[in-house]
């Protein structure tokens, strides 16, 4: 695919210089300079005996890759829009028989009062509330435990390089 008429002509004449047989080729496009013309698709369309039916296969064919590429857009679009639910695989993890000790490295610890067990949540620099997901997503991002650092049990998940991570975290 190129741009400019004569870009895509440029490409063709290479392809015809390294030995890539024309004759099943048509080149698609506006203008196009004298040595392209036998593969032109109009020179072909203007050769052709029965092109009325050539013509109609073409359009077929052309209807149906638009629709496959208009599906693949959507199915692509949903892939990307479609957030993970790190809740869900945080679950996952903890009750994982491989990757249960990932579980224990991301879980934001509960803060008790004593004798009272009443839990207390951990505020973050912000003061707001620290979310569940905090060190797993800080994990995703290639980052370290960051203020739970000191509260949070050394774990291999923490010295593994950001692209193992990813990598890890795409099959969880």
């Amino acid at each position: 695919m190129a741009f400019k008429n004569h870009a895509l002509d440029d490409f063709l004449k290479q392809l015809i210089k390294v030995g890539i047989d024309m004759k099943d080729r048509v080149r698609l496009g506006g203008s196009f300079s004298a040595e392209m013309q036998g593969i032109s698709i109009e020179s072909l369309k203007r050769a052709s005996p029965d092109s009325h039916k050539s013509w109609s296969k073409v359009y077929h064919r052309r209807r149906q890759l638009e629709d496959a590429s208009e599906e693949f857009e959507r199915i692509a679009q949903n892939f990307f829009n479609t957030k993970t639910n790190l809740a869900k695989v945080l679950e996952w993890l903890e009750f994982s028989n491989e990757y249960s000790d990932f579980f224990h490295a991301f879980a934001v610890p509960e803060v008790t009062n004593g004798a009272n067990s009443a839990a207390f949540s951990i505020r973050g620099r912000k003061k707001d509330h620290m979310k569940p997901n905090y060190l797993i997503q800080r994990w995703i991002d290639g980052r370290d435990p960051g203020a739970l650092a000191t509260e949070v049990q050394r774990h291999r998940a923490w010295s593994m390089m950001p692209a193992d991570r990813r990598k890890l975290f795409s099959t969880w």
